[in-house]
């Protein structure tokens, strides 16, 4: 059964994630605080380079980098092509390869291929109806190998 997916809730160039959103929330990221996020993500979760990790709603790609920097097979994804467009450039600038995919979290369709399905940032829980949410958990778990990680990171329940 194919559903179709609104983004109503998204809105490519308005709303809450575009103008000062990347500023206020990105540009003044401390860099150190990313590599203590994904130092923490490793302990946790006894990580192993060459592990195939998926970023969900990955911006403009600070954890993806790292963990690519680190060996790590990355794979982020967004729905926003200003930030998967910095996310790009930023990973070149670094030398990594990571792969990056535009798509609604709700709609991925990825194989169970990923070690760690991780979404960091309170970038999970936006969806009014909980039935997406669930639905962005049951994609999560459905791009996950057997024994693989979910993590997710938000700022409250």
């Amino acid at each position: 059964m194919t559903h179709e997916v609104s983004s109503d809730w998204y809105i490519e160039n308005g709303g809450v994630f575009t103008g000062n959103y990347m500023k206020d929330q990105c540009d003044d990221m401390d860099p150190a605080l990313t590599g203590k996020e994904v130092d923490f993500l490793e302990r946790a979760l006894t990580l192993r380079p060459s592990m195939k990790i998926l970023d969900l709603a990955c911006g403009y790609g600070r954890h993806s980098i790292e963990l690519a920097r680190r060996g790590y097979i990355v794979t982020g994804l967004d729905l926003n092509a200003a930030y998967l467009a910095q996310a790009k450039n930023d990973a070149l600038a670094a030398r990594v390869s990571v792969s990056w995919i535009k798509s609604d979290m709700r709609d991925i369709g990825l194989e169970p291929d990923f070690d760690l399905v991780m979404s960091w940032h309170t970038a999970f829980g936006y969806f009014a109806d909980d039935m997406e949410n669930l639905r962005v958990l049951q994609r999560c778990s459905g791009a996950l190998k057997p024994g693989g990680y979910l993590a997710l990171d938000v700022i409250n329940t």
